[in-house]
């Protein structure tokens, strides 16, 4: 039986050593994956129109979105919405940011992985080396006559490993353990990364649902609201909004605001709210408001004009719906503000756009960007300048405590001259 020198030994256990290592595994990682917070949006106030209320309530003004509501059912159900609103939205960043931090540690982990690949494949090529002269040395040994020229080839060999081909092994693994190393620190971090991206699409699709959930008592309450920093009903503000907006398009040199109309509306029946009445979703105000007849007792007279057709009077007009419109002056004014086929004074909607025409014509022809125009428009509202001044005063209110108009046509009052010419 040929028997290995004794420098051969020490080799054969160093190879050993050599068949038994292998990679080490990576310890820490690189930064953990946002939360939702870092780039969630801020919390809504409680309260608020949320943002979903446009869908729901087709033709709802957006600028209303995110308008404080008065306490109630109507703000509680707004609040709950709001709040899965703000928790979809925030999810939905998180994973946008999550999506592209995976994307980007992508070229790093294929220049990791290919980093691996060629450490790996150099490390199995010293092996190779190694073991091809350890083998070529024995056999060599093994035919030496005396023990004492296998042990000085040994050591001679021992030197030569030691020196050029144990050196390269060792290089080799060095980076090969590197690159392992960057490679379980990057698919570390990938796997932190699903992990909390799994985590946030559950979260969305949780939010989602409680949207949907909340959707239903939204579209049923929102409409009874109420603005709360204007004290202005959600449905009556909304037809403001609306005829504004329809004016700007219809005669854009009237730039008549929504606060010119809600000064009006406040005065003339607080906003569909005259004893008692509300408007409803569609824009119709319950019970319907009817004024004193017009028989000359402390009043103009004017005779029946509509046969009671809107104010169930047959010998004298009554104002009627949250404008006050005189039955005759309706005729002529009548708008249909909620496109629904329908002109109806009791309509908020159809009122506010028949109102704005109204007084439209009553500030030619400066329109409403002069004061003095306004004050005109106003007047053939009610010949008395204590209401006009009035109307001013609430209109003002408006604009400084409440949304922004259509745009430059609809300016706050306090900025402009007395009268145009």
């Amino acid at each position: 039986m040929n028997r290995a020198p004794a420098g051969f030994a020490a080799l054969l256990m160093f190879l050993a050593l050599v068949a038994s290592t292998g990679p080490r595994a990576a310890h820490g990682a690189t930064e953990s994956p946002a939360s939702a917070d870092d780039a969630a949006p801020s919390i809504p106030r409680s309260g608020t129109v949320p943002a979903a209320a446009p869908d729901l309530l087709l033709g709802l003004d957006s600028r209303l979105v995110g308008a404080p509501l008065a306490p109630g059912p109507s703000a509680e159900a707004a609040a709950v919405m709001a709040k899965a609103e703000h928790e979809e939205a925030a999810f939905a960043a998180e994973l946008a940011t999550l999506d592209a931090r995976r994307v980007a540690l992508g070229p790093s982990r294929a220049d990791a992985d290919a980093a691996l690949a060629t450490a790996s494949s150099n490390t199995e090529r010293a092996r190779q080396r190694m073991h091809t002269l350890v083998a070529s040395v024995y056999v060599r040994a093994d035919t030496q006559s005396s023990e004492e020229a296998d042990l000085g080839r040994a050591q001679v060999l021992a030197a030569r490993v030691q020196r050029d081909i144990v050196a390269e092994w060792r290089r080799a693994t060095e980076a090969r353990d590197r690159a392992r190393a960057e490679l379980d620190a990057i698919d570390a971090e990938i796997a932190k990364i699903d992990a909390a991206h799994a985590i946030a699409t559950a979260g969305q699709a949780d939010a989602r649902a409680r949207i949907q959930a909340a959707a239903a008592d939204v579209q049923r309450l929102l409409p009874a609201a109420t603005v709360a920093d204007l004290d202005i009903p959600l449905v009556s503000l909304d037809a403001y909004l609306r005829a504004e907006r329809a004016m700007a398009a219809e005669a854009p040199s009237c730039a008549i605001p929504w606060y010119a109309i809600a000064g009006i509306a406040v005065n003339e029946s607080n906003h569909g709210r005259f004893r008692g009445s509300t408007p409803d979703a569609t824009g119709r105000v319950e019970p319907a408001i009817v004024g004193i007849p017009l028989n000359g007792d402390g009043v103009a007279a004017i005779g029946d004009t509509d046969g009671g057709l809107y104010d169930g009077d047959a010998q004298w007009d009554r104002a009627v719906g949250p404008m006050q419109f005189i039955p005759g002056t309706w005729n002529a004014w009548k708008s249909d503000g909620n496109l629904d086929g329908v002109t109806d004074p009791q309509n908020i909607y159809d009122a506010a756009l028949g109102a704005a025409r109204y007084l439209c014509r009553g500030a030619q022809p400066f329109g409403f960007n002069d004061r003095g125009a306004a004050n005109n428009a106003f007047l053939s509202y009610n010949r008395a300048q204590w209401y006009a001044d009035k109307v001013f005063t609430r209109a003002k209110q408006f604009a400084q405590w409440g949304l922004p108009s259509t745009g430059p046509m609809s300016p706050t009052w306090s900025t402009l001259p007395e009268s145009g010419s």
